[in-house]
């Protein structure tokens, strides 16, 4: 390579020369800026402080003026008599609270002569000369402030109503200054100072911010202690305020962009002549340069392709990361989604035909409350490996969460689907789980839908399989349950499953609906006694049959918040109406929940006694799981004065014992015993039993399904103290049965108006 010639200087040199000009341009449009930016500043500081004052005088005027035309009379009075020394204590105690920060007071004649003077050191030359004034050429009100004994202050002066010399006198009040020199300094910036001048005595300072050491009386040196940027005139006064700068601010600032800019200019010299030097260095420093560059350049393509076969290997381990369960190693339920839409896809084209599996362990939750998560995690590992060895390779098996699995199988029929699901079942019956010397057997239930052209998406496919699943799981253990294109069940099935989505939200969105059925008293006097039940609409506006919405809640684990939902709407009730009786029902899920049951008690506390009006309705059924807490909770239900009745009674085969067993008030006879009493001589028998021993224990009994006037004969034959049915009304909302059973005139129809439950409402 040639060395470069001399005049390759001449480049050099002109782009030095433009970075210099470059430089120079920037640096004055900077600087141009910055005096833009704080001539801004201060118009805008001047500007809202200027207002805060004028705001700020004009109030103190308009209390003076105020104080001088209601008190007119009264400083009259004490010119007239100033040594009265009650009028001077009243009179002080007026001028302080309309003056909480008064210094003095002072009452003149109109040559400025002092004739009253209160809590004061006396009256200054500079005051009295403007007290002068002021009274000489009778301007409205005006403002001074002065330097005095007591600190710099303000006179605030105006003349009083003419008295009983038919005079008008000087009025004045000195205050703190300190307020107007909080508004100088609170908005100021740095290197700025608001200065209150003279504007009838140029340059004549009266206040300022307190950055710099100002007397009051000052004249400004505009090049020696300040730059004036910005002053406006405050209105009605004689003072305009001025925004000042140190008058090295500009210099220092050009000074510093100055140093900033040789500095750039510098390092870029210097970076230049380096660049030169390094490009007329000697051709064999080039060459050595260029083949450490070679080397380097082979280095790095070897540390490329092993970056590369790292980066791919970590791509793989990402991906199936991404798409396996990391506990089972099988498949995961995005990628198993994803597989399935592609094979429904295919069917839809029809270029295949398959069916998909879900598959529920059914002893899984024993073995985590008994063994431990622990061997939960080992139990899954192992049933994923047997199941694959059983669906293989050629079909898709995937871990959907916990303990469900799903599996989709392309290309096969009906009778290969079933070989296949029985030799599931085979195999988990073959298989016992072994942990810390226990041995686990563990179920299996397996629902399936088929995947053919009317199939719908993914999610239908999937939710129709998890219905299916649930109805294999109902008929027991080993069962399959594949569903047909139109599958009743199913439907149903489905339709539950949707239900739980309705629940959840169903109070919040106001659909829940709280019914009434009364309970009719056969014998005795009447009683205001009404059975709580629960509707629910759908969120079109359409009632849901209450045993499909109930079913959902009790399966989904929903009942806790109805029935907290019912009580509380029967508390409300029973708080607005003191006549009235209540039955409500609780489930299985409230009796076995600890949360619920002290939720209730609370709310029972804080209500006091009700005196036996709330009734609650247990069932046999719901306490099978819970008889132990059952009993503790209802104990403290009875504590509280609330009654309780066994419901459904006779159809169990442990009623008689709960009878024994529970603290219960009443028993409802299930209506199955009771509907065909009048007909069937053996009903008959065993309902008078029943009523005989309940009676003998010392409760009473409750008939349901009471639908015509021969059942409710033959319970009144038998002695039945109280019956439930439709032959008495059919449940209504409660609004509606309270306010038609009171009737206007009633107090419930006035409760009922002034607190209708939330139920009803709309």
């Amino acid at each position: 390579m040639r060395r470069l010639p001399h005049r390759g200087l001449v480049p050099l040199l002109l782009l030095t020369a433009l970075a210099g000009l470059l430089l120079l341009w920037v640096i004055q449009n900077r600087y141009q800026d910055f005096v833009t930016y704080q001539e801004n500043l201060a118009k805008n500081h001047v500007t809202s402080v200027a207002q805060e004052i004028k705001l700020y005088l004009e109030e103190r005027r308009h209390v003076a003026r105020l104080f001088t035309q209601e008190q007119g009379e009264l400083l009259s009075r004490l010119v007239a008599h100033p040594d009265d020394r009650a009028l001077r204590k009243q009179l002080a105690k007026r001028i302080r609270d309309y003056f909480p920060s008064m210094h003095r007071f002072n009452l003149g004649d109109p040559r400025g002569n002092v004739l009253l003077s209160g809590e004061s050191q006396g009256v200054g030359d500079a005051c009295r000369a403007d007290i002068l004034y002021y009274a000489r050429h009778r301007r409205p009100a005006d403002i001074y402030i002065h330097d005095g004994p007591l600190g710099r202050h303000i006179d605030i002066l105006d003349s009083s109503p003419p008295g009983e010399n038919e005079q008008a006198h000087v009025f004045f009040v000195s205050i703190d200054a300190e307020s107007i020199r909080t508004l100088l300094a609170r908005i100021v910036a740095p290197d700025h100072e608001l200065l209150l001048l003279r504007s009838d005595q140029p340059g004549r300072v009266e206040l300022a911010s307190g950055l710099r050491q100002w007397q009051h009386g000052d004249v400004l040196d505009d090049t020696a202690r300040g730059h004036i940027l910005h002053a406006v005139d405050i209105p009605g006064t004689r003072w305009k305020l001025a925004d000042m700068v140190s008058p090295g601010l500009f210099s220092s600032h050009r000074a510093a962009l100055y140093r900033d800019a040789i500095a750039v200019f510098a390092f870029f010299l210097v970076m230049a002549m380096l660049l030169m030097a390094r490009v007329y260095r000697e051709e064999g420093r080039r060459r050595v340069a260029e083949q450490a560059l070679a080397r380097l350049n082979r280095d790095l393509d070897r540390q490329v392709k092993a970056r590369t076969r790292e980066l791919e290997t970590s791509r793989r381990q990402l991906l199936y990361q991404a798409t396996h369960d990391a506990l089972t190693g099988l498949i995961n339920r995005r990628e198993f989604e994803q597989r399935l839409h592609a094979v429904i896809e295919r069917t839809k084209r029809g270029e295949s035909r398959g069916c998909l599996l879900y598959l529920d362990l059914d002893q899984f939750k024993v073995v985590n409350d008994t063994a431990g998560h622990t061997a939960g995690d080992e139990l899954l590992r192992q049933i994923a490996r047997l199941m694959q060895d059983v669906v293989g390779e050629e079909h898709t098996l995937a871990r959907l969460g916990g303990d469900e699995f799903g599996v989709i199988l392309e290309n096969v029929d009906r009778e290969e689907v079933l070989r296949l699901t029985r030799s599931l079942h085979a195999a988990i019956r073959g298989y016992h789980f072994h942990w810390e010397d226990r041995l686990y057997r563990i179920g299996i239930s397996i629902g399936g839908v088929p995947l053919d052209e009317e199939s719908g998406d993914a999610v239908q496919v999937m939710s129709r399989a998890d219905a299916a699943c649930y109805e294999s799981k109902e008929r027991g253990a080993g069962e399959t349950y594949i569903a047909d294109v139109s599958s009743p069940e199913l439907d149903a099935r489905q339709r539950i499953m949707w239900r739980h989505s309705d629940i959840v939200n169903s109070g919040r969105e106001g659909r829940l609906l709280l019914f009434l059925q009364p309970i009719v008293a056969l014998s005795g006097p009447p009683v205001e006694w009404y059975e709580c039940l629960l509707r629910m609409y759908d969120r079109d506006g359409q009632l849901i049959p209450p045993g499909e919405f109930i079913h959902a809640a009790e399966r989904y684990g929903g009942m806790t918040d109805l029935d907290l939902w019912v009580f509380d709407q029967a508390i409300e009730l029973l708080s607005s109406n003191v006549d009235l009786c209540l039955n409500i029902n609780f489930s299985g899920q409230t009796l076995g929940d600890a949360r619920i049951q002290g939720c209730v008690l609370d709310r029972l506390e804080s209500l006091g006694q009700i005196g036996g009006r709330l009734c609650i309705e247990i069932t046999e059924t719901a306490m099978v799981h819970n008889l132990s807490r059952a009993q503790e909770f209802m104990r403290q239900l009875h504590l509280r004065g609330v009654c309780l009745a066994l419901d459904d009674f006779g159809s169990g085969i442990s009623s008689f014992s709960y009878l024994k067993a529970l603290p219960v008030d009443y028993v409802k006879l299930d209506g199955s015993l009771v509907i065909d009493i009048a007909e069937d001589g053996s009903a008959y028998t065993i309902v008078d039993s029943i009523d005989a021993m309940v009676r003998a224990l010392g409760k009473q009994t409750i008939a349901e399904y009471v639908e015509n006037a021969a059942v409710e004969q033959a319970l009144r034959e038998i002695g039945v103290e109280f019956a439930q049915g439709f032959y008495y009304a059919r449940p209504l909302p409660a609004g509606e049965v309270l306010a038609e059973h009171a009737g206007p005139g009633s107090p419930y129809w006035h409760a009922w108006c002034r607190h209708p439950p939330a139920a009803s409402r709309g």
